[in-house]
């Protein structure tokens, strides 16, 4: 569909409408599509906002990045989850100050475990205290995780902490401590 039939349709506030035009042009990577996100991040249904969510993973917008960031503090799960999902691989100042702050307030592991893995895509040296600290975390999930954060980070101190975790209970956090050696 072309972006004129697209945005005639989303001016209807059906929701099952909505939900057909912002994964139509999540699906075909329009360029326009920051300007359906937008207004879906907008609408008040949940339904539309994660739909809308999804399609914020295309975006580098910093308006939209501000809007997303404003989602991890919902206490709608399934919004937090997808907004944390959106947040991956953009590594500007603004959003690991918002990942920084999650991981000291959240609580499920599961959302944990990928804020610890979107920490990891920064490969940066600063957030080895980060990990390291999610390393004695109880949850298998977010200790694999640290392990295979940590591994992309390309540091003696980062080999050292590796070796010691080849011999962890884990298998799986044994496992990412081999690979990244």
């Amino acid at each position: 569909m072309d972006f004129t039939t697209l945005k005639n349709l989303f001016r209807d506030r059906d929701k099952m409408i909505r939900l057909f035009v912002l994964k139509t042009a999540t699906r075909q990577q329009m360029p326009e599509l920051d300007e359906f996100v937008m207004e879906g991040l907008r609408d008040e249904r949940p339904e539309i906002i994660t739909a809308a969510l999804k399609g914020a993973r295309q975006t580098r917008n910093p308006e939209i990045i501000g809007m997303i960031l404003t989602y991890l503090e919902s206490p709608n799960l399934l919004l937090r989850t997808e907004a944390l999902n959106a947040l991956e691989g953009k590594n500007v100042p603004q959003v690991r100050q918002a990942i920084g702050e999650f991981l000291r307030r959240e609580e499920d592991a599961n959302l944990l475990a990928t804020a610890v893995r979107i920490v990891g895509s920064f490969q940066a040296p600063e957030y080895i205290p980060v990990l390291r600290a999610f390393l004695s975390f109880e949850d298998e999930r977010v200790r694999a995780n640290a392990v295979e954060s940590l591994a992309g980070i390309p540091t003696p101190e980062v080999v050292d902490m590796l070796k010691a975790l080849v011999s962890d209970r884990n298998n799986r956090v044994r496992a990412n401590a081999i690979k990244g050696l």
